[in-house]
């Protein structure tokens, strides 16, 4: 059955078009990071993943010595649509799970944020969703500064963002 999968997906690939390979790769990207953190796939209802979380002695992680869990919601953003926005209903997802996992997919970064800080910021009046790592600097009448303006949801992603997160260590691209 997998080897059908593969064969189809060689043959028809460039057919599909970008929701297409951004729903894959959101599929993709759980998988990725529940193998790369060890977290326990779970499709529950409101979260992702069920984060084990360990005691600590002098910032010393005690992997023998886990002393409760987490729920993780995962979101995959990839550069196969033409959107910044994540995708993601507060009304839907609020109070069901504990921290935010968003992985930027093709960029092969992540960041994990609080629940609370994030619900707090969507619900501030005339904040986006938009997550623009790179954004171009900022034109000021008629003339590109040097000055570059990230969104508060992109401020909060490189607050939390994982340093040195590295996918796996056998892949080359």
């Amino acid at each position: 059955m997998f080897k059908s999968v593969v064969r189809d997906f060689e043959k028809y690939h460039e057919l599909l078009d970008g929701n297409q390979l951004a729903s894959m790769c959101g599929a993709f990207g759980e998988q990725i990071l529940c193998e790369v953190f060890g977290w326990e796939k779970d499709n529950a209802a409101g979260y992702d993943a069920i984060a084990p979380i360990y005691q600590s002695i002098g910032g010393v992680p005690m992997n023998n010595k886990k002393i409760g869990e987490a729920k993780v919601e995962i979101k995959t953003m990839t550069s196969f649509t033409a959107t910044n926005i994540l995708a993601y209903d507060s009304d839907a997802k609020a109070g069901k799970y504990d921290y935010l996992a968003i992985y930027m997919y093709h960029e092969d970064r992540v960041a994990i944020i609080p629940h609370d800080e994030l619900e707090k910021l969507l619900s501030t009046p005339n904040i986006g969703k938009t997550i623009k790592l790179n954004p171009n600097p900022k034109i000021v009448f008629g003339r590109q500064t040097d000055k570059v303006i990230y969104s508060p949801l992109t401020k909060l992603f490189l607050k939390y963002e994982v340093e040195d997160f590295q996918r796996t260590k056998d892949l080359e691209n």
